[in-house]
């Protein structure tokens, strides 16, 4: 299940505002068979406030995930992340909670270097790669989007990396729905490909998301179809945080 929770934190990821936000997360619909998913609950909270220019997330999920034959299976797992807009940095660490403590999983970062984007991975294990030119970290990537509905632009596709994995990086393609001027929102449908070449060689994506966002920044009504079970996740409180200015670190 902590696959699901990887996946979920690529389609909520938007911060034009500071701000900290609750999801319920919940079971919307199966297609049944022996070990089919029965029922899940969960919440998510995300938070991310801008601080002398910098952005500070901070994910954090716990999900139950009831199976027909295998029972209930319980995650619990948190990201940080400081990123910059321009694309120039991005930190990441990832913790899975056992025996109520939070283990470290992952950690490491991305920084421009002679006109390039590269990884550096620092645990488990140390390793460096390049990567595409046109990959955006997940704020940097949203505000893309964002300002792209804004603009008119109905579908747009860029390479992705949310630090969630170190082989995390995904081809996004995404479309737009028109803005809803009453709600000032709009509707995003996702769908993710591995980035690695001969994957999915039939064309299908590894995965689907939809999601409404508004015009601040803020997702609602986030829909996850996994093909035999679709999970939902909605609002369920919403925080202006303040930006933290250089002066007051």
């Amino acid at each position: 299940m902590l696959l699901f929770l990887l996946l979920f934190s690529r389609a909520v990821c938007a911060a034009p505002v500071s701000h900290e936000a609750v999801y319920a997360i919940s079971l919307a619909s199966t297609a049944g068979g022996a070990d089919s998913v029965v029922g899940a609950s969960g919440v998510m909270r995300y938070q991310a406030q801008k601080v002398c220019g910098e952005w500070q997330t901070q994910t954090v999920f716990s999900l139950d995930v009831s199976r027909e034959l295998a029972g209930v299976e319980t995650t619990h797992w948190k990201q940080t992340t400081t990123e910059t807009l321009d694309g120039c940095r991005f930190d990441f660490t990832v913790f899975v909670r056992e025996n109520g403590q939070d283990r470290k999983e992952l950690s490491g970062r991305a920084r421009c270097e002679n006109g390039k984007k590269k990884l550096f991975v620092d645990y488990p294990v140390k390793l460096q790669a390049d990567f595409p030119k046109t990959v955006k970290f997940p704020l940097e990537q949203s505000a893309a989007w964002l300002k792209a509905a804004a603009e008119g632009k109905k579908s747009f596709s860029s390479y992705v990396f949310d630090g969630t994995k170190a082989d995390a990086l995904m081809s996004l393609n995404a479309i737009v729905s028109e803005r809803d001027a009453k709600t000032k929102s709009r509707r995003f449908d996702f769908a993710f490909y591995p980035a690695q070449k001969g994957l999915n060689a039939d064309g299908t994506p590894a995965y689907e998301s939809s999601a409404r966002y508004y015009d601040n920044g803020v997702a609602d009504d986030i829909r996850q179809d996994f093909g035999s079970y679709v999970l939902q996740s909605k609002l369920k409180s919403f925080k202006r945080l303040q930006d933290i200015p250089c002066e007051a670190r």
